[in-house]
């Protein structure tokens, strides 16, 4: 019984280390601040299936663009937007995972239009 016992506890043991490495790494990424992405970009990637990317006026962050889903699209819908379209945005840290993202998404004019 006691060779399980202890077994078990070091099975435990070990999943309280892993756990707190995981947290520790997530602390010491370099933090990005809402004020690196800016407030205006351009549309640069748009998928049907409802998300695109924003790449900020000031270029990309990190070697990445903003991701943006369409209920982030104020006032118009998620399929007027367009590849190549200039818009205003408002960059935020998504709760569920983590990570940047653009609400209030809002075209500024000029881009690409299809007739």
């Amino acid at each position: 019984r006691s060779s399980k016992r202890s077994s078990s506890r070091r099975r435990n043991s070990r999943r309280r280390s892993r756990r707190r490495s995981r947290s520790d790494r997530r602390r010491r990424s370099p933090s990005r601040t809402n004020e690196d992405w800016g407030t205006e970009g351009v549309v640069v990637e748009i998928q049907p299936r409802g998300f695109g990317f924003i790449r900020p006026s000031g270029g990309q962050v990190r070697g990445s663009d903003l991701y943006f889903h369409c209920t982030g699209v104020a006032g118009r819908k998620f399929d007027d937007l367009r590849k190549g379209d200039r818009v205003s945005y408002r960059a935020i840290k998504d709760d569920k995972s983590g990570r940047d993202m653009a609400r209030n998404i809002r075209r500024l004019g000029g881009g690409s239009r299809r007739s």
